[in-house]
């Protein structure tokens, strides 16, 4: 699949390298149907319904659904409040799954080789 950048913003205009999304049911449905971008650039306010943080909610799930990574991410956001609860949303899915990486079958397994092979 190739490679993209994802801009979610209903106002600003991004620079030509990103695919531009606007809203929530744009967002599900691009990354669904063309696989998990590169990079995301969030906005927080998204007009009325759905905000940037629920467009975070749902991308945490479908990464927690399909054990995926998160891809690397900005919050652009103007909205303080918003932009702490993306950001903290966020870096939490991405230190709880590194936590759970180390305790992993597979990380004991690669742990105790490692160390037998210091004997």
């Amino acid at each position: 699949m190739k490679t993209y950048k994802l801009w979610l913003d209903d106002l600003r205009i991004p620079t030509k390298d990103f695919v531009w999304i606007t809203n929530y049911n744009e967002f599900t449905e691009h990354i669904i149907l063309n696989g998990m971008p590169e990079f995301i650039s969030f906005d927080h306010d998204l007009g009325v319904g759905y905000s940037g943080y629920d467009c975070a909610k749902w991308l945490v799930e479908y990464c927690l659904d399909n054990d995926l990574d998160l891809p690397d991410y900005k919050v652009h956001s103007m909205n303080p409040v918003g932009k702490n609860n993306i950001e903290s949303l966020l870096e939490n899915y991405t230190t709880d799954r590194d936590s759970q990486k180390v305790g992993s079958l597979e990380w004991w397994e690669n742990y105790s080789n490692a160390m037998d092979s210091i004997d």
